[in-house]
């Protein structure tokens, strides 16, 4: 917390699905931080995915921080922004199998952050995944109503996805999907409804040069 120019590399957080024993809430958190970095670490095996449970990298109210070259396997979310986070970057990353989402804003006035030349492998390992609700990219929660704007997803490969590739939930805004591949999934593009207050829109959702190959 309250961290500038702080690294974090090279780090294994895993585990241990056989005793059920695994960190509480978040492997890796920068919170209110300030051009720090998380790079080459590898997180695995939430063993607790409830909410609030088993978080792998997150980024809360942080501004200008980067997230390069992690692996997050069998978590709830794999990478969240949250809490304004501001200016932040994750790339070359690999998620495999997440609970709930891969790559997720989480509905907290997260604004002009970048998700880039990453990867989301659907997978079955985790008692409650193949939900048709979880996404791999999330931007937006219906629970958080001050939505996310101006983030970009570009160059992302979604793979054998049992679920959402891209989802949009209210009030999100200005936020833009492209340059990327999605093979094997259940949906494309999903702009969903804040079931809590649907008046609640979301607006200029851009959709650029994606590639679907067998969306159910």
């Amino acid at each position: 917390k309250f961290a500038i120019g702080c690294s974090i590399e090279n780090c294994q957080v895993i585990g241990d699905s056989a005793t059920k024993k695994s960190w509480r809430n978040q492997a890796i958190r920068l919170t209110d931080s300030y051009f720090s970095k998380i790079n080459n670490c590898y997180v695995a095996v939430a063993t607790n995915t409830d909410g609030g449970y088993g978080y792998g990298i997150t980024m809360y109210g942080s501004t200008n921080c980067t997230v390069k070259d992690c692996e997050v396997s069998s978590t709830r979310h794999s990478f969240l922004f949250f809490a304004g986070a501001a200016g932040n970057s994750v790339s070359g990353c690999v998620s495999v199998d997440a609970a709930v989402s891969d790559y997720d804003f989480h509905g907290g006035e997260c604004v002009d952050n970048t998700v880039a030349n990453c990867i989301a492998v659907g997978g079955d390992s985790v008692a409650d995944d193949g939900s048709t609700n979880k996404a791999a990219c999330r931007i937006g929660n219906s629970s958080h109503a001050d939505g996310d704007s101006y983030n970009v997803f570009s160059s992302m490969h979604i793979i054998n996805y049992q679920g959402i590739a891209f989802e949009i939930v209210p009030q999100s805004t200005e936020n833009i999907f492209r340059d990327s591949r999605v093979t094997i999934a259940q949906t494309g593009i999903k702009v969903a409804i804040n079931p809590s207050n649907t008046l609640l829109t979301s607006l200029n959702t851009y959709v650029e040069n994606i590639d679907f190959s067998d969306v159910s």
